[in-house]
């Protein structure tokens, strides 16, 4: 399933990042109620992210509404997430997939615990009732 709704989300153990500018952000937050400590990121100027490999026990952990299936996927004009993984800027391949005329692509695969949320589409640039990035950490619902 596709969605570009704000506030859509899927949750992963295997995730592929595409985008125009794939950025990590901030420092680690520990995650209340879990022994998780997830680090944040961004996809800027257009991007989606991909279910590689669903969760086991394929159960949300941050936000009940999730997409969890195989394939399922989130596009948007702007995504924010949170990683069990650490990446760096230099990790992220770029000249692959997401590439246009005027801009290289970017590509990242993620392979431990990914959350990935819409935060703005192409219809409008950041929706009434979105969370920015500074606030996802606070998604449980």
């Amino acid at each position: 399933m596709n969605s570009n709704k704000v506030n859509d989300s899927i949750e992963a153990l295997e995730t592929q990042l595409i985008g125009k500018k794939i950025i990590p952000k901030d420092l680690p937050r520990p995650i209340e109620g879990s022994n998780l400590i997830l680090f944040p990121f961004e996809i800027k100027l257009g991007g989606m992210s991909i279910i590689l490999e669903e969760l086991s026990p394929k159960q949300p952990m941050l936000c009940e509404h999730s997409m969890l299936n195989m394939g399922d996927q989130v596009t948007g004009k702007w995504l924010s997430g949170l990683s069990e993984e650490f990446f760096h800027r230099d990790q992220v391949i770029v000249g692959g997939a997401g590439q246009t005329s005027n801009h290289p692509g970017q590509e990242l695969v993620l392979k431990d615990y990914c959350f990935t949320r819409v935060t703005a589409n192409w219809q409008q640039k950041e929706a009434a009732g979105a969370l920015p990035s500074r606030e996802i950490t606070k998604v449980l619902e």
